[in-house]
């Protein structure tokens, strides 16, 4: 699930990837940082393709059930 607000978009992730990389598609903006909301101080590091973009995250959830990733938007 995601939600938004001007600038931002927050990606709710229930399913933890097992390979550390989460794929979201082309939004048609650029991506200037990723963070986890539950750990603000964890950058998430963001490579970009022509399918949209890639997250490196750590290997565990710091939210068992739902974490947040908080995408700032150029």
């Amino acid at each position: 699930r995601a939600t938004s607000k001007p600038g931002m978009l927050y990606l709710h992730v229930f399913d933890w990837p097992a390979n550390g990389e989460l794929k979201v598609p082309a939004i048609g903006h650029t991506v200037k940082a990723a963070t986890l909301l539950a750990n603000r101080g964890a950058e998430v590091a963001i490579s970009t393709g022509p399918d949209g973009v890639t997250l490196r995250l750590p290997s565990a959830p710091p939210d068992p059930i739902a974490t947040v990733v908080a995408l700032q938007l150029q």
